[in-house]
């Protein structure tokens, strides 16, 4: 969930960004757009995997970067290509734009 209220459900793959495209032709995803308030956004920012095993964000070398800070945790900024596991509840930042990831 975003700051605003907004949600988006994700169930499967999803790439956010400011004009996000395909970035893997093996493995399509969701393109998600922010506008607005999300200045610093790249346009193609961060991918987003649920599998069988949980949730991963993947930061695709963005220029302001992302982080993830879980709720038990500190705050960890994203290496871009790496896979992290989103835990309920954890905060995560893209460029200047936090956002909550929920388990549904």
């Amino acid at each position: 969930m975003f700051a605003d209220g907004s949600e988006i459900v994700i169930d499967g793959s999803v790439i956010i960004g400011r004009s996000p495209t395909q970035t893997d032709p093996d493995r399509p995803a969701r393109l998600v757009t922010v506008r607005g308030e999300g200045r610093g956004v790249s346009r193609n920012h961060l991918r987003i995997d649920v599998r069988d095993d949980g949730a991963y964000a993947v930061d695709l070398a963005s220029r302001n970067g992302s982080a993830i800070t879980p709720p038990e945790g500190e705050r960890v900024r994203l290496e871009a290509g790496t896979p992290y596991r989103l835990g309920a509840g954890s905060r995560l930042t893209v460029a200047d734009l936090t956002c909550e990831f929920r388990a549904v």
